[in-house]
């Protein structure tokens, strides 16, 4: 017990050492806490004393510099303002005003995009100065416009005179996609909105390209390499083959016709370019409606190359070996080319003028060669040859026909068309008056105790000439119509061969008059009296002539017909030959039926006493 209490006591004092010592060191940090403290309120007395000194010397300085600052905040406040005013003058600049380099542009620059560009620009200020107008700043936008249109003029005075220039210096081949082109273009169009200066831009170029066409087109007709294209030789060198020249020149005319055209419509026909670059566009709709004529332009340009061209035309014309199949060669290629250059130059050009007097000519030319052959046709009318084939003349009057067709069928305008449908019944008629001249020789020959020619000879070498000029025909389309009117010739002439053939054949046998004098007794009706009581219809004369009419044909056989063997075509000798048959069948029957009418007065019985000799049996004999 007692050392437990000792172990208690014992704890205790080391507690309470323990104890003091704590105590001991928190009071030595304590007195360097205080001591460290003491430092600090030194120094912040120190501080404030100084934050005093310096506030006292800043409310000094205060009112010392108190102007200052208001003369600072004075000037800033002047130069906030300056820079609106700044900002204000620059936006007017900016509107009214071209800048130095966009003046240059206007007054020395290469025409192209920024040309134009400072061209929009000058429209533009234009255009915003007649809203000043409306302000109490009207003075100074009268100022504006005035220096503005002064601009303006002056640089459309220049691009007037850049146009003339290079429409002089333009090729042949310069055409869509050539930038200079493509410049004129826009040109033009901003020239739209000076009309008296685009009318009369309009009119130099085409004064230009009037020279240059015109030099391009000697140099064509002279100079080696002139040829359609650009290529070969010159184009009067093949003035010895007259079709090959006139179709060169209308070639090369057609050709430069067309690439200046297009030209002149690019710069002044409706919608002819739009200005390139930003501001290009501004004025182009306002002069859009001034439009000029291209045709007229045109016309302008080719007028040099008319008289030329005529006289050229004039001299192949007048030269020898002109004949009918080359004129119309000529005259086809003239109207071809006619109609074509008449849509893009007008009715009056100076061109198509000429063109339509060489056209005349060559048509005269033509109209002059087809009345020779035809002349010469029929100069050389005579009877028939024995073989009843068409004469030399009518052989080489139709080769020579058919080699006109055969132009007309190669024609570029239709071998239909109303030009060379007018010439084919010229060609035609001819021959008819050929024929009939044969004939009326053939007469005369007989007339005057010469041999003659046979029966029928007539009608059969009009119905060969005409067959051989049907022949002739057929291949071609531009005698479509005469072809039928030729066979309708034709046919009409078998039909007088056959109506001839049995005429002589009823005169054979005596039934000619007979049968004359039935036909007048039928068409008056029985107004004329009874038949069998005239003296040549008595029943044993009209039965007789009858009988040997049967007995004719029946003891000659085939020789009875003719064979019309001289008759061109085995169709149409059957036609002839089928005819003529019909024809005598008929006369027969017509007298067969008068004696067979009772009302003829022949009595009842001539039909047992002519069973032999009825219709039907002589059709059979046929």
């Amino acid at each position: 017990g007692e050392r437990g209490g000792e172990r208690g006591r014992e704890l205790r004092e080391v507690a309470d050492r323990e104890r003091l010592g704590a105590h001991e060191a928190f009071l030595e940090e304590s007195s360097r806490v205080q001591d460290a403290l003491g430092a600090l309120d030194a120094e912040i007395a120190a501080v404030a004393a100084c934050c005093d000194g310096v506030a006292g010397a800043l409310a000094a300085a205060r009112a010392q510099n108190g102007g200052l600052l208001a003369e600072a905040g004075r000037l800033q406040g002047e130069i906030q303002a300056a820079e609106q005013r700044r900002g204000l003058v620059g936006r007017f600049l900016e509107e009214y005003q071209l800048s130095p380099q966009e003046l240059g542009e206007l007054r020395e620059g290469e025409v192209g995009a920024a040309f134009f560009r400072a061209l929009g620009r000058v429209r533009g200020i234009h255009a915003n100065c007649r809203q000043l107008l409306r302000t109490h700043h009207h003075r100074a936008g009268l100022e504006l416009m005035e220096g503005m249109a002064r601009h303006q003029e002056e640089a459309y005075e220049r691009l007037c005179r850049w146009v003339q220039v290079e429409c002089r210096g333009l090729g042949p081949d310069s055409g869509a996609g050539d930038p200079v082109v493509e410049t004129l273009q826009a040109a033009c169009a901003a020239l739209r909105e000076r009309p008296v200066l685009y009318r009369y831009c309009a009119e130099e170029v085409a004064a230009a390209r009037h020279n240059v066409l015109f030099k391009r087109f000697l140099a064509a007709l002279t100079a080696p390499g002139g040829g359609p294209g650009g290529s070969g030789e010159a184009i009067d060198k093949h003035a010895q083959d007259p079709r090959r020249y006139v179709g060169d020149m209308l070639t090369w005319l057609h050709g430069a016709a067309a690439s200046e055209g297009e030209l002149l419509k690019s710069l002044f026909g409706t919608g002819g370019g739009e200005e390139p670059g930003p501001g290009a566009g501004a004025g182009a709709g306002a002069g859009g409606g001034e439009q000029t004529d291209t045709r007229a332009l045109l016309d302008k340009i080719f007028e040099g190359t008319a008289r030329p061209f005529q006289v050229r035309v004039e001299q192949v014309l007048t030269g020898p070996g002109i004949g009918a199949v080359l004129a119309f060669q000529l005259m086809d290629a003239l109207w071809f080319y006619l109609g074509v250059l008449r849509s893009s130059m007008g009715e009056r050009a100076t061109l198509v003028t000429s063109m339509e007097a060489g056209h005349k000519m060559a048509k005269g030319v033509l109209h002059e060669q087809v009345e020779a052959l035809s002349r010469k046709l029929v100069r050389a009318a005579a009877a028939p040859p024995a073989s009843l084939l068409p004469s030399q003349g009518v052989v080489e009057w139709t080769e020579r026909t058919a080699a006109l067709l055969a132009a007309m069928d190669e024609s570029p305008c239709g071998a239909d068309s109303p030009e060379n449908r007018s010439i084919v019944p010229l060609l035609l008629q001819p021959l008819k008056e050929h024929c009939a001249q044969c004939a009326a020789a053939a007469r005369s020959d007989a007339e005057s105790g010469g041999a003659g020619v046979p029966d029928g000879a007539e009608q059969m070498y009009t119905a060969n000439c005409l067959l051989g000029l049907k022949e002739a025909l057929q291949p071609f389309r531009a005698a479509a119509e005469e072809l039928m009117v030729v066979e309708a010739d034709a046919d009409g002439s078998l039909e007088q061969l056959a109506a001839g053939a049995v005429a002589r054949l009823v005169a054979t046998c005596g039934l000619e008059e007979r049968l004359a004098r039935i036909r007048v007794y039928r068409s008056e009706g029985g107004g004329g009296g009874v038949m069998a009581n005239d003296d040549a219809l008595r029943y044993e004369a009209l039965s007789g002539a009858l009988r040997a009419m049967f007995g004719y044909f029946q003891s000659a056989g085939s020789e009875a017909l003719p064979g019309f063997k001289q008759l061109r075509g085995e169709k149409e000798r059957g036609t002839a030959l089928r005819r003529t048959k019909a024809g005598v069948l008929q006369a027969y029957g017509e007298v067969f039926d008068a004696l067979c009418d009772p009302q003829n007065g022949y009595g009842a019985a001539v039909a047992a006493d002519l069973h032999k000799y009825s219709r039907d049996s002589f059709k059979r004999l046929l």
